[in-house]
């Protein structure tokens, strides 16, 4: 027996277990679109992660390449990150900025293309990550003005930091006459016969100059030309990416073996070459 206009007893409980299966469908669809749903991350240049991750990172305390634009900025924990790319130099740094204000005011920061690892290149500069106001030749020829404030919601604090992030992939090395007391040369004998001898010198960095630099360096040849029998035929240096002055022979025997970019050296690194004198 039914009462008039309502289900039978049965028939409610099929309809609300129906309702209840139907509602856990809905739970369970919401649990897995939130699981597999994709996360967002803050937007990274691909090159830099890939520089940063080859090359070796360290922190300048001298502040001449990159400094405060005004007195209420600090600039601190500035890491480089360098790459030798072989005809060209890639340098990022990275640095922190922050102002001596407990509220976001305004700060700015200076790039002084003059010093190293800039060299003098005034283009090729890019922002990483923040878009922070740029401004060249700013606040004089060949400088790069960074900055943020207020008004922009750009701001910074003594505890609301900003970091500033900029890269150059198209520098070149110090010149070898800005960098003559950054290194050092030793020579050794190679191979060593009466046919072939030659002259193995290494440049080692004194870790003075973190930054690239080319070098100089000095080969005399004679004790390998003494070493031939029958007197030398030609000298030889394979393969080396150096610029020899003068030019190798057998006709005279000093030279000065003068880095290009891809033989340019950083730090404490070294660098290794060979010069041999033949006898055919």
């Amino acid at each position: 027996m039914t009462t008039a206009g309502r289900p039978p007893g049965r028939e409610r409980r099929l309809r609300r277990l129906s309702g209840l299966v139907a509602l856990l469908l809905v739970v369970a669809g919401v649990v897995a679109t939130r699981a597999t749903a994709p996360t967002s991350a803050a937007w990274t240049d691909p090159a830099v992660v890939v520089a940063m991750a080859s090359s070796t990172s360290w922190t300048s305390t001298t502040g001449n390449p990159v400094v405060p634009g005004n007195s209420s900025t600090s600039v601190s924990n500035i890491a480089w990150t360098q790459n030798n790319y072989t005809s060209s130099i890639s340098v990022c740094f990275s640095a922190q900025v922050t102002t001596a204000s407990a509220t976001p005011v305004a700060w700015a920061i200076v790039i002084d293309t003059s010093q190293p690892p800039w060299n003098g290149v005034t283009t090729g500069y890019s922002q990483q990550g923040d878009g922070y106001s740029w401004a060249d030749n700013t606040p004089s020829a060949g400088k790069i003005q960074i900055s943020g404030g207020y008004t922009d919601n750009m701001g910074a604090s003594a505890t609301q930091p900003r970091t500033v992030s900029v890269c150059n992939s198209s520098l070149q090395p110090i010149a070898a006459s800005k960098a003559t007391a950054a290194f050092t040369t030793a020579s050794e004998h190679g191979t060593w016969t009466d046919s072939q001898a030659c002259i193995v010198t290494t440049v080692t960095g004194n870790g003075s100059q973190p930054f690239y630099f080319n070098w100089a360096a000095s080969v005399d040849m004679q004790p390998a030309i003494a070493r031939l029998v029958g007197g030398v035929s030609q000298i030889r240096a394979d393969g080396v990416p150096l610029a020899f002055s003068p030019a190798l022979s057998g006709a005279v025997s000093s030279y000065t073996a003068s880095s290009q970019t891809a033989s340019a050296i950083k730090g404490s690194s070294a660098y290794s070459f060979t010069v041999c004198a033949y006898h055919y």
